[in-house]
């Protein structure tokens, strides 16, 4: 393995170079980066945990095609987990309330302490309820203890001639109003207590949480009102952050045709996402998981920078080192770099396989001119772009 010793007290950061062909551009990475590098070994199996309601039920989908189980098998391609058991603990009709409270529970704390990702898609009914409760009194339709009610409501409207009209009454309605009111200030009290519980729970868990989509049709007299509810909600969501990954749906889903199929003037009272609309989820939860992951192309070079001159000896090379998802030393090539202040580390001649994971791994045996070591390794994750080729 490879070495260092020095004098003068230098730290190490690791700088991200990426070169395409014979150009190298070099990007610096802040040291408030490297402190959030995962140091973690790589598992053999992990727990992928899925929290919400009816759309991570997989609602609307067709069987096996909702964003969980699609998101689920292309965390089992990825190489690096080997196993991921998949936990789905949504409940349909839950609120954030709702969600909340069974984090009280013996079930909910083992499954978030044992989950290494956990996606989340919560919110909608804090809204939608209210919706569909005020739709449902205005054409006279029992919606409780009701299996049926979603077809009576479909024909009650299609038959009355003055639906337009009742529908834009519904919207400028104080009661309505109100309880979205409600519904929003309940989602602002609960949502930053979800995120805390599970942080504290398992604090290096992935977390990624999907914004609420307006399943409104455009041109339904509710869009434009409950667009700017929904919007609350999501400025409420986004401010975790800096806690958990942001799925932004709102925006996915507003331009993807037959994403959702939901217009009460129109009879259509179904406002889940489509097959369509997951495979669409689906997609930005794997772009999310490729930004936490920090995909790279297969000639990936990176530069190690030193503040210090840095002794390019034996023991300093066999300090660096990557390896493969499997723990397997990678052949890769070292070359002093400018100033003698870094080392690029070259891939393998053939490039890095495809979809696999590495670490980049620098033990502080790295020393200066003067035999001064590093204070403690360090270590980068990254992953490979998968093979596009047909």
């Amino acid at each position: 393995m490879k070495k260092i010793t020095g004098s003068n007290l230098f730290t190490i950061f690791l700088a991200f170079i990426f070169v395409f062909m014979s150009t190298i551009s070099i990007s610096s990475v802040k040291a408030d980066e490297i402190s959030s590098v995962n140091m973690s070994q790589t598992s053999s199996s992990i727990n992928y945990l899925a929290l919400g309601d009816s759309i991570s039920c997989g609602m609307s989908a067709d069987s096996g095609k909702g964003y969980v189980d699609l998101f689920h098998k292309h965390l089992e391609t990825l190489g690096r987990y080997g196993e991921v058991n998949l936990q789905n603990l949504s409940v349909s009709g839950d609120k954030s309330s709702d969600l909340l409270t069974k984090f009280q529970t013996d079930e909910y704390k083992e499954a978030v302490k044992d989950a290494k990702i956990i996606t989340i898609s919560i919110g909608g009914n804090n809204l939608l309820s209210p919706v569909i409760e005020a739709v449902c009194q205005a054409f006279g339709v029992n919606k409780d203890d009701n299996p049926n009610y979603q077809t009576e409501l479909a024909l009650a409207v299609a038959s009355n001639p003055n639906k337009d009209a009742i529908l834009a009454g519904i919207v400028s309605s104080g009661t309505l109003l109100q309880s979205l009111n409600s519904g929003i200030l309940q989602f602002q009290s609960d949502f930053p207590k979800i995120i805390k519980t599970i942080k504290e729970i398992a604090p290096e868990s992935e977390i990624y949480v999907l914004t609420l989509y307006n399943p409104f049709n455009s041109k339904d007299p509710m869009y434009s009102a409950f667009d700017s509810i929904i919007n609350r909600i999501n400025k409420t969501i986004k401010i975790q952050t800096n806690n958990c990954n942001i799925v932004d749906v709102y925006e996915k889903l507003k331009t993807t045709s037959g994403a959702v199929n939901f217009s009460l003037s129109n009879m259509m009272i179904d406002p889940h996402p489509t097959t369509i609309g997951h495979a669409a989820i689906y997609d930005l939860l794997v772009d999310a998981k490729v930004k936490k992951d920090g995909l790279v192309a297969a000639d990936k070079k990176w530069t190690i920078t030193f503040t210090g001159e840095v002794e390019f000896d034996d023991s300093t090379k066999d300090a660096i080192i990557v390896t493969g998802s499997k723990g397997n030393e990678v052949n890769t090539t070292l070359e002093l770099g400018q100033n003698n202040k870094s080392i690029i580390v070259y891939p393998p001649t053939v490039g890095y396989t495809p979809g696999e994971s590495y670490t980049l791994t620098v033990r502080k045996q790295c020393h200066d001119k003067n035999g001064k070591q590093m204070k403690q390794d360090r270590t980068l994750n990254f992953s490979i772009e998968a093979d596009t080729a047909d």
